[in-house]
């Protein structure tokens, strides 16, 4: 929880929601309280998420659309024997919690 440049983060932003309630933890031993002075925010709107304290602002992220596109851009490389360069944007969604809040403006 190291400060920049002699400023405090505003949010914290982990790769998975276990993750981030370690970070909840880790927050709560140096008496930060969350979403009071920095906000939380996890990815894959896990289970946990819902049930930490607080509860955990979560991305929830399309696994199972993102695992059929790559496998289908797959299958259709082995098929053409190119492999093309392919972008693919999935809508991903922001289950606010209890761990956000805007941030201050001081």
């Amino acid at each position: 929880m190291l400060r920049l440049n002699g400023e405090a983060p505003t949010a914290y932003y982990a790769a998975n929601d276990l993750m981030a309630v370690g970070i909840l933890r880790a927050l709560r031993e140096q008496s930060i309280a969350v979403p009071e002075q920095v906000s939380v925010v996890g990815t894959n709107d896990s289970p946990v998420a819902a049930h930490a304290a607080p509860a955990l602002t979560t991305l929830r992220v399309p696994y199972a659309e993102m695992t059929a596109k790559a496998a289908s851009v797959l299958l259709q490389s082995i098929r053409s024997g190119e492999m093309p360069s392919t972008k693919v944007t999935l809508a991903c969604k922001l289950i606010v919690r209890e761990s956000t809040v805007p941030p201050s403006s001081s």
